[in-house]
């Protein structure tokens, strides 16, 4: 006969007062996956348990709700937490211990940071040695706190010149979650002399900003300054950067913009013209437009190949901005699955195939990635990749990484499409050198990918 779980006070009072740590964990364990245990109960269990077991994994469900997995990312402030004092008083009492690691993940969660908290959270900062003392982990989280408070401006500046680029990142992205007070400070701080990492880092997180929804009117001196980056710049990325903000600021200073569009204009990054050219339009101003740039072939591009950058390979291939690769295809375990993993590229495929799959990537397309259109009974169409096709079924795996399951006797129309769903103007989008480093990146992608479908 099976053996059911103690009623909840027997349960509780194991979990809180039975002198053996086992039995105390075992406890726990009934608990987890269920409502039984109030997070304020957790919380008790991590400040006066005297078993490490005990306090990591009770911290473990505070901080994701998932027994034994720590998530990366859960929204902000979402389990009420209220109280920075309470959770940096837990800090110190456990500073030299392994759970404080779990205990720092938990100050981005506060809700409420209100004046007196941030200086609280500023002091634990500063007790714990600033970014010195802190971990990659546990310094990404202060950042995520901070960034709770306009106060932390400046903080946040001074992280944008860290060595380490996921700190850089974090810097970041607490700019842009400080909404109009980070956007402010980071339009009155740039200078086109200033610290390179600093103004790079400012101009990323500007152009991150949702500027149709909080109108962007930035000074001149601002406006000056993006512009003298761009021009002191040979990265096509930065100066395509800058242009996308001058095209969201509401302004009027043509004089600053005009020679800048001139140069843009004759960039020979194909992206930087196209920004160059409605910004000179809207403009409205006698601008000189050079020559557009023609698209990068596999003949500009195999030269280059041999010489090129494969860590920045890896920046195009994962940045929203440029090629944005991962949109669609899987290294590594990131990426979506609508089109074929890439972990092994470097393998199976020559330096050309590679090119030739960039540049022209409806000439060969890989079995079982045809992309796919099929139009039901009821009038709906779907677009994607069949998945675990079966007699009766079909499963279409969408570019929104959604998969659908579809009854065959419902499909009145299927077709395959000759054409890839890979964009066929990379050579417009990319520089002819920005191609060569993706390509140099994929060749060194020498890792079996698992079937998702297989499993390990």
């Amino acid at each position: 006969m099976e053996r059911s779980a103690p009623p909840r006070p027997d349960r509780k009072q194991r979990l809180t007062h039975h002198a053996n740590e086992n039995v105390r964990f075992a406890a726990l364990m009934t608990f987890l996956g269920t409502t039984d245990i109030a997070y304020d109960e957790l919380i008790k269990i991590v400040e006066g348990d005297p078993d490490p077991k005990m306090q990591e994994w009770a911290l473990r469900w505070v901080l994701t709700g998932t027994p034994g997995k720590i998530m990366e990312k859960r929204p902000a402030r979402q389990r009420g937490l209220k109280d920075v004092a309470a959770v940096a008083a837990m800090i110190r009492k456990r500073a030299q211990t392994p759970i404080r690691k779990f205990l720092i993940a938990l100050l981005p969660k506060v809700e409420d940071y209100d004046d007196e908290g941030w200086k609280e959270l500023n002091k634990l900062y500063k007790e714990l040695g600033r970014g010195a003392g802190l971990s990659r982990d546990e310094h990404i989280a202060f950042i995520g706190a901070f960034a709770h408070h306009s106060n932390s401006v400046n903080l946040l500046w001074d992280n944008l010149t860290h060595a380490d680029d996921a700190i850089r990142e974090a810097a970041i992205d607490g700019f842009v979650e400080l909404g109009e007070p980070g956007r402010a400070f980071l339009g009155k701080r740039l200078n086109a002399s200033g610290e390179e990492r600093q103004q790079r880092g400012a101009i990323t997180a500007l152009d991150r900003y949702d500027h149709t929804r909080m109108e962007w009117r930035p000074r001149g001196s601002a406006l000056r300054a993006l512009a003298g980056h761009a021009q002191k710049s040979d990265d096509p990325t930065l100066r395509s950067t800058v242009l996308r903000l001058l095209l969201a600021a509401d302004w009027t200073l043509v004089e600053v913009a005009r020679e800048l569009v001139e140069e843009a204009s004759n960039d020979p990054a194909p992206r930087v013209y196209n920004l160059a050219a409605p910004l000179a339009e809207r403009l409205g101003a006698n601008i000189t437009m050079g020559e557009k740039p023609k698209a990068a072939t596999i003949a500009d591009v195999t030269p280059l190949v041999a010489a090129a950058e494969p860590a920045n390979g890896h920046r195009v291939f994962t940045d929203q901005r440029r090629a944005n690769c991962v949109a669609c295809h899987q290294v590594d375990g990131i990426g979506a699955q609508f089109a074929p993993p890439l972990s092994d590229a470097g393998i199976r495929m020559t330096r050309d195939q590679i090119l030739e799959s960039i540049l022209k990537p409806s000439a060969r397309i890989t079995e079982g990635y045809h992309v796919n259109t099929i139009v039901t009974k009821t009038g709906e169409a779907y677009l994607g990749v069949v998945r675990n096709e079966t007699d009766n079924t079909l499963e279409l795996f969408q570019a929104d990484a959604r998969s659908i399951k579809l009854q065959k006797e419902e499909i009145v129309h299927r077709g395959t499409s000759p054409e890839s769903i890979m964009p066929p103007n990379i050579g417009e989008l990319l520089s002819a050198q920005e191609i060569a480093d993706l390509a140099a990146w994929l060749m060194t992608r020498k890792t079996k990918p698992v079937d998702p479908q297989k499993g390990g």
